[in-house]
């Protein structure tokens, strides 16, 4: 629950930005509630007057957000130290890595050299494989 503190912080702010109806959510990771009823430690509070009333809620995601947590969640094992998403990024993050350096080369020769900059073929192959 927001303190006294939140409350004051909440009034002078959020009456002053945003008119009416104010919403504050809470994310509290060592919330007793969310573990006894295995739920996100998310908590809606609605300030009123005199504090923060709580506002029941629930969260919606669409199928494809479901199916996509469910597929890390299936890739993901418990005893590995690295999961098999993490392995299958890895062979596009190193193609990223390689590209990178061989783009860092480009800018430095184009930098470095005025006779680079001076070949205008090159240079307009260059802006080709840029765009």
């Amino acid at each position: 629950m927001p303190t006294k503190d939140d409350f004051k912080l909440a009034k002078e702010t959020l009456t002053n930005f945003c008119g009416q109806n104010h919403l504050i959510l809470q994310y509290n990771l060592t919330s007793q509630t969310a573990a006894d009823n295995k739920s996100l430690p998310l908590f809606a509070y609605e300030l009123q007057n005199e504090g923060f009333a709580p506002v029941d809620f629930k969260l919606a995601s669409s199928d494809a957000e479901q199916i996509a947590v469910n597929d890390v969640y299936l890739a993901v094992d418990p005893n590995s130290k690295v999961s098999s998403v993490a392995e299958n990024m890895r062979a596009p993050l190193n193609a990223i890595k390689l590209l990178r350096s061989k783009l860092n080369f480009l800018i430095k020769a184009v930098e470095s050299s005025a006779e680079v900059r001076a070949n205008h073929d090159f240079m307009r192959r260059l802006n080709q494989i840029v765009n």
